[in-house]
This record gives structure tokens, C-alpha cells and sequence, in this order.
């Protein structure tokens, strides 16, 4: 029967509780489910307008950034970095080969349509290690990791 809940032989069925109404904890609206709002990926523009003096101001305003490590299969060259990062539409404004490590100052910002914002990066690629020790700025911090994701990618991909 309908509505019935329980039922035991010799017991009267038991009708069905009415449900609880549904209590919006979240303040989506009832029953209707929450809008979903679509954020862009980050896109990284293939022109860049950033100047050595205004990357040194943006990095010594930015605070400490935030500090990332990833593996590398080999470490070429700065040239060799540059022009590999470069196809992603991460850009270097300072960069120099030493003993124990290529060093690289890299910059990128966003294209337009995309979520947003500039980012800096400070990238000592390790030779014993094969280890990138990056710092990361930017002025849109809640993008920052979608640019880790990018650089950290690129980093992967590298070859002697």
C-alpha cells in the first residue's frame, strides 16, 4: 500500500512521515541547485609590456611571494630556458648561467578574457639536484597556482 512505511504481522501498518522540508543552509534558494559560475582558464598573453624597472618594483612590493619546488629533467643553458619557457608565454627579464645553477627571472601576464593578473617568478634551476627552487609574486593571488601549474609544467618538459 501506499504510504506504508512498516508493516508486521499482527501490526497495523504504520503510515508514512511526511519529509522534513528542505532547509537551505547554504542560502541557495530552495530546492533550485546553486549557479555555477564558470572562471576562465588562465590564459597567458604572447605580448608582454613589462619593463626591468617596473618587474624590480613590482617584486620588492609584492611581499616574500610564495616558495615552490619541482623537479627537472636536465638543465640547459639560460638561452636554452628562456627560449623554452618563451613558447608558453613566460618571458625573461634577467637570466645567467652559473656553477652550481642557471638563474632566471621570468614574468607573464594574463591575456585578455582570462582570469587575470601579472606574475613574477625568481627560478634557480639546481644542476646537482635537478631541482627548480622557484619564488612566485603576483597581484592576483587567487590565480597564483594556475601560473605555478604553467611554469611548473614547462619545467617538466625541459631538455639538455
Amino acid at each position: 500500500a501506499a504510504g506504508v512505511v512498516s508493516f508486521m504481522p499482527g501490526m497495523e501498518p504504520t503510515p508514512a512521515t511526511p519529509a522534513a522540508p528542505m532547509v537551505d543552509l547554504l542560502g541557495f534558494g530552495g530546492d533550485e541547485p546553486a549557479p555555477v559560475v564558470a572562471q576562465s582558464p588562465l590564459e597567458l598573453s604572447p605580448t608582454q609590456t613589462i619593463t626591468q624597472e617596473s618587474f624590480q618594483a613590482m617584486w620588492e612590493s609584492w611581499g616574500d611571494g610564495d616558495k615552490r619546488t619541482c623537479s627537472v629533467p636536465a638543465v640547459p643553458s639560460a638561452e636554452a630556458l628562456d627560449a623554452h619557457l618563451s613558447t608558453a608565454s613566460i618571458f625573461t627579464i634577467a637570466s645567467g648561467d652559473l656553477p652550481d645553477m642557471t638563474k632566471l627571472f621570468v614574468f607573464a601576464q594574463a591575456a585578455p578574457g582570462s582570469v587575470g593578473g601579472t606574475y613574477l617568478a625568481e627560478c634557480n634551476v639546481m644542476r646537482n639536484s635537478l631541482q627548480a627552487d622557484v619564488t612566485l609574486k603576483t597581484d592576483a593571488p587567487a590565480n597564483l597556482m594556475l601560473f605555478w601549474a604553467k611554469l611548473e609544467a614547462k619545467f617538466a618538459e625541459v631538455r639538455p
